[in-house]
């Protein structure tokens, strides 16, 4: 039995330098980049998944731009999501209140009803935050599930995507 083949959008967002790219990269090429170059406007990554043995999925994710002078374009980059990343960095406290300030109103204004999947990144760094104040936080975004991640140390990241791959599906 030939395999059924969909195809999917999933955008990633949230502040600059929380490590959106480098999640991307850790799920996409199994690499961590060493060095920093803030995303100009939008890069696409594609890949392949198999959610179940009869299922392929295209997966196409755009890393979008946590610049604030992104603002005017970043809605035209929303268009035909099916899910989405907000990430915040457990080393900075402002990285949260954005999310549930700015990006969570900002994907469901843009993209109302798809998946939405927490990451807390950089858990590899120190932080002073509590599993359940993070899980709080997924929770008063109305995400789907809420991850503690670290692209360097691949942490969770591909549970993360296996996750909203198979939420996409449905």
């Amino acid at each position: 039995m030939e395999p059924t083949t969909y195809k999917g959008k999933c955008v990633i967002v949230g502040d600059s330098a929380v490590g959106k790219t480098s999640l991307i990269s850790c799920f996409v090429e199994q690499k961590f980049p060493n060095d920093y170059l803030p995303t100009i406007g939008t890069n696409l990554y594609l890949k392949e998944v198999r959610p179940k043995e009869n299922i392929i999925f295209q997966l196409t994710c755009w890393d979008i731009a946590g610049e604030k002078k992104w603002n005017v374009m970043r809605k035209l980059y929303y268009k035909g999501a099916t899910g989405a990343f907000i990430v915040a960095d457990l080393s900075r406290q402002e990285t949260f209140d954005s999310v549930k300030n700015y990006w969570n109103p900002e994907i469901k204004q843009y993209c109302p009803g798809i998946p939405i999947i927490l990451l807390a990144n950089k858990n590899d760094l120190n932080h002073h935050f509590t599993k359940e104040e993070i899980m709080k936080v997924g929770k008063d975004i109305g995400a789907i599930e809420t991850y503690l991640t670290s692209a360097k140390t691949s942490l969770n990241v591909n549970d993360a995507f296996t996750t909203l791959v198979g939420e996409m599906v449905k």
